[in-house]
Order: C-alpha cells, then sequence, then structure tokens
C-alpha cells in the first residue's frame, strides 16, 4: 500500500457515498491512486459540474471532523463477488 493510500481511499468511500445519496444511479466506475493524490470516476447521466464545491465540501468535512472509526478489511476478489449479489 502506498504511504497515502489508505487515507485516499477512505477520502473516496466518503465523497462516492454522497454522490450515490445525491444522485440516482450514480456509481464510481474506477478509483485510481498515486503517491499524492487519487482520481475517481463515476458513471452518471448528471452532470456533476452543477454541483456546488462548496456543498461537497462542506459534507465531506462534516464527516471528517465527526472522528468516525475506520475499519480497514482487505478483501479477495472472490469475497467482493459475495458483496455485489
Amino acid at each position: 500500500m502506498k504511504p497515502n493510500e489508505g487515507r485516499l481511499q477512505t477520502g473516496e468511500h466518503i465523497l462516492a457515498k454522497i454522490l450515490e445519496n445525491k444522485i440516482i444511479n450514480c456509481k464510481v466506475r474506477i478509483a485510481k491512486f498515486f503517491s499524492d493524490y487519487g482520481e475517481v470516476e463515476f458513471l452518471t447521466t448528471y452532470d456533476l459540474r452543477k454541483i456546488p464545491l462548496e456543498d461537497l465540501n462542506f459534507e465531506i468535512n462534516k464527516i471528517v471532523k465527526s472522528n468516525l472509526n475506520v475499519n480497514i478489511q482487505i478483501f479477495n476478489k472472490m469475497e467482493i463477488k459475495d458483496f455485489e449479489k
């Protein structure tokens, strides 16, 4: 795992859940993590540029500041397929 990968993955999960709750049929297509940044691509017919960045930042920061515990779990491909059912 890269040094910031866990933090980036947690951020991706927070952002993905917020967008999935706001937008019908919005799903993460791919997420890539590099040493100091990450990229997330979403599948949706909605124009994500219409969502004010300030609103997203507020919602993300609200979750981060709530200081929730994060549990890291690593699954193999077969276990992940069980979640998709």
